[in-house]
């Protein structure tokens, strides 16, 4: 032990989201390297077993019970990490959105804890659909945010750089570091049982995405269309939820392709599915980092991906996988017509994705870069605090 104590606060209601599984990734890295982690959370109504992972690493898990709706959770997210915080006296707290950065970083001055902050996303860009009330909240949390941590941790260079030609007040306090994936459950996952359950024979193109706008899975239906059109057998399959669902089935229908497109809701088992397929596929519009990338590249599977955002830095285009202008159905369908005739590019490409993918995405990897950022936001705190990271060496 190092005997550095880092406490994450992390929500959980129905199920844990993405921002929630990479903290919880980065804590399991942390606890790795020897760093004492302890993880307050909400019971989520799905079993999660990250956490009981998350366990298995040393980390310590404070559980709260399964939690009340609305503003209350909040209210009793904030509750049971203050009694942590008083409990434990971490030396770094470190939330992973402005919401939870909210009820974790003012009481941590009480204690003199080192503050670091991980951001998943663009403020501006992801407030910009909600009302005036919401607009308001998020950006008043957002200003509080930034204004009480020591170090920011930004998802990607992309979200780096965006962040510090808003704030300038970010600069010389930003430390980018990428989104850790649970590098080993999809790097020993096998498909054959998903194949087998959604009757898939053939090629099959995989897409992990919420059903929104901003994921661009419309833009797949299309291109899916035109590669069914050249006659190759291959399924498109896409996992997850959200309110276009019903007009992508309908758009599918109309294209006359409802067969080969199987939307599948929710699924646990995203690993299984992400090892079952021949070619991933991420056409978002916006996308900060791409967890679904980098869970493909341990998958060994080549990707096909927008040329947007923290994707340029997960997916090299012509090396792990293939870039497109997003939105542009005629270059998705081009690129993923060149990945499914040809077995050994995807092979290729499959290879050198988990190559990066384990050099650069793994729980253990990305904790290097946070202790980076922690010993910065130690250097602004108490004495201690820098005396007990240099004393132990953390980052030799």
């Amino acid at each position: 032990m190092t005997g550095l104590r880092a406490l994450f606060a992390i929500p959980a209601r129905e199920r844990l989201s993405g921002a929630s599984r990479a903290a919880l990734n980065i804590a399991m890295g942390l606890s790795k390297l020897g760093v004492e982690v302890h993880v307050v959370t909400t019971r989520p109504r799905r079993p999660e077993a990250a956490l009981r992972r998350l366990v298995e690493e040393g980390a310590a898990l404070h559980l709260g019970r399964r939690s009340p709706r609305g503003p209350l959770y909040w209210l009793y997210l904030a509750l049971l990490a203050l009694g942590c915080m008083v409990k434990v006296r971490p030396h770094v707290v470190h939330p992973h959105t402005p919401k939870v950065a909210s009820i974790l970083l003012p009481p941590s001055l009480l204690l003199g804890s080192a503050r670091v902050l991980t951001v998943e996303g663009d403020p501006v860009y992801e407030s910009a659909g909600l009302g005036f009330l919401r607009r308001a909240l998020a950006k008043a949390l957002w200003a509080l945010s930034i204004s009480l941590a020591h170090a920011v941790i930004p998802c990607s260079h992309w979200l780096a750089s965006v962040l510090k030609r808003r704030h300038p007040s970010l600069e010389g306090k930003t430390r980018p570091a990428f989104n850790p994936i649970d590098y080993y459950r999809f790097a020993s996952a096998r498909g054959e049982r998903v194949r087998e359950e959604l009757g898939v024979r053939g090629l099959m193109v995989f897409t992990a995405a919420r059903l929104d706008e901003v994921k661009g899975v419309d833009v797949l239906v299309e291109a899916a269309a035109k590669v069914l059109a050249g006659g190759l057998d291959a399924h498109f399959v896409v996992a997850g939820e959200g309110p276009l669902r019903p007009r992508l089935e309908a758009r599918a229908s109309k294209l006359g392709v409802k067969d080969r497109m199987i939307f599948l809701g929710f699924r646990d088992d995203v690993e299984e599915l992400t090892a079952a397929c021949d070619v991933a596929a991420l056409p978002s519009r916006y996308e900060p980092f791409g967890m679904p990338a980098a869970e493909a590249g341990a998958c060994s599977k080549p990707v096909v991906a927008s040329r947007v955002g923290g994707l340029k830095e997960v997916v090299v285009d012509g090396e792990t996988g293939l870039l497109v202008k997003p939105g542009d159905a005629d270059e998705l369908a081009e690129a993923l017509r060149k990945l499914l005739t040809d077995p050994d590019l995807r092979a290729k490409m499959g290879s050198a994705g988990a190559a990066r993918a384990l050099k650069l995405f793994t729980p253990k990897a990305v904790a290097r870069r946070v202790l980076e950022a922690y010993l910065d936001a130690l250097r602004r705190t108490a004495r201690r605090g820098l005396l007990l990271i240099e004393d132990h060496k953390l980052l030799s």
